[in-house]
């Protein structure tokens, strides 16, 4: 399968701007809301920390890999 990177890129703006809005509309006790987990073996979870552990470290762990990745074919890894 063969990206179409110019068309990812324009994509992406859309997708970031629809995270933040959902992200920025959360309250509080949509924070707090209870979320099960159990069949990860994680337990029941609130939201709060499924964003914080969940989905921020996985962004960070596969921006990780492909650091790692680009690294033998002489191109720059993690860009901060």
């Amino acid at each position: 399968m063969e990206v179409n990177l110019p068309e990812l890129k324009e994509y992406a703006p859309a997708v970031y701007k629809s995270a933040s809005e959902w992200l920025g509309s959360l309250s509080a006790p949509d924070l707090g809301k209870e979320i099960d987990l159990s069949n990860f073996g994680l337990g029941k979870q609130t939201l709060a920390w499924v964003l914080g552990n969940v989905i921020i470290w996985h962004v960070a762990a596969h921006c990780g890999e492909v650091s790692c990745l680009k690294r033998p074919q002489d191109a720059k890894g993690f860009p901060f």
